[in-house]
């Protein structure tokens, strides 16, 4: 039987039947959504509602102080 160990809380959850990749499931013991995300060896991460290519395209970064408008504190 494939065990898992809760990501958030740390408890040891059994699978009644083979793990699937991308399989959600909810820890028992605190309601933490989790995803299948490697079978050999079994491991798994917080479940997301979108895929994380997505989250990480929507992500604002700014690449340099030099477009900034200056402070109180660089007068």
């Amino acid at each position: 039987m494939a065990v898992v160990v809760c990501r958030s809380c740390g408890r040891e959850i059994q699978f009644r039947r083979a793990p699937r990749l991308g399989q959600r499931l909810t820890c028992p013991a605190c309601g933490t959504q989790l995803e299948v995300i490697g079978l050999s060896p079994l491991e798994v991460d917080w479940a997301f509602d979108e895929p994380i290519g997505e989250i990480a395209s929507e992500v604002v970064v700014e690449d340099s102080e030099g477009d900034r408008p200056p402070s109180s504190a660089d007068v």
